[in-house]
């Protein structure tokens, strides 16, 4: 009687998908990234004539598809990780595709913003963080962003740093999100840009994301919502990466002639 990763093995040879996705998932979590590019190969190729009646055609070609993307992202030669992420993105639709799209991207491009905007507005909690560190730059252009509140990309890069590929245009504007273009945030005012700074750390912060929730209460501490703001704070005091920063800040919360915003960006 064969066990269970043989019999996975097997099925996944037959090109039965559901399995080539299980084990495509199983071989990267060994480290077996090779293979596991293997079978991600398989899925996102398969035609919808060989899925079985039940199988979730789009969501597992659009999964392997971001899979190949997210796996080769690191590589010298971007160009395949960026192919396979647009099919997740701009063929199936997928958020975490378009948010990994605009890690690629220059903070200050367009298809930047377009591409965070499409990944937030459909509940990706890190792009929703990564636009509120834009618009809250985009506020104060001549400071300098503190790396402790920024997501990262996938090789440890600030968002502050260079893009891992020249800027090159892309057409992220086939979708459409209100108040989302170039032009319309070139004409917000500086206080129009931090309020939604504070909508989108909000978003994240409601989501559970600790960055959002510090970036958020230094924020309503700054706008002079002391208790508001200790309030999330207190809420990332466990966090295993942020709590040490929380109690750092706790100490000198209620202290109103410390300005704690030097850590904001």
């Amino acid at each position: 009687m064969e066990g269970p990763l043989k019999h996975l093995s097997t099925l996944a040879k037959q090109k039965n998908t559901a399995a080539m996705m299980f084990l495509a998932q199983i071989l990267e979590r060994q480290g077996k990234t090779e293979k596991a590019l293997h079978y991600f190969e398989e899925v996102a190729h398969q035609e919808s004539s060989t899925y079985t009646e039940g199988d979730d055609v789009e969501g597992a070609v659009a999964k392997a598809w971001l899979a190949l993307g997210r796996l080769r992202i690191n590589a010298p030669d971007i160009a395949p990780a960026e192919a396979a992420l647009k099919k997740a993105a701009l063929v199936h639709d997928d958020p975490v595709a378009y948010f990994y799209l605009a890690r690629l991207r220059h903070p200050k491009s367009s298809d930047y913003l377009l591409y965070n905007l499409k990944a937030a507005s459909s509940g990706v909690t890190e792009a929703a963080h990564n636009l509120g560190i834009l618009y809250l730059q985009q506020s104060k252009p001549n400071q300098q962003t503190h790396s402790f509140l920024q997501t990262k990309f996938t090789d440890g890069r600030d968002a502050t740093e260079e893009p891992l590929q020249s800027q090159q245009s892309h057409p992220a504007s086939s979708f459409d999100v209100e108040g989302g273009s170039p032009k319309n945030l070139e004409r917000l005012s500086p206080g129009e840009k931090r309020a939604l700074a504070l909508e989108w750390f909000s978003v994240a912060a409601w989501a559970g994301f600790a960055p959002s929730m510090v970036n958020l209460a230094l924020l309503l501490r700054a706008d002079g919502s002391y208790e508001q703001g200790f309030a999330w704070l207190k809420q990332v005091e466990e966090h295993p990466d942020f709590g040490a920063e929380a109690q750092r800040l706790r100490e000198q919360w209620w202290e109103k002639d410390v300005d704690l915003t030097r850590d904001v960006p």
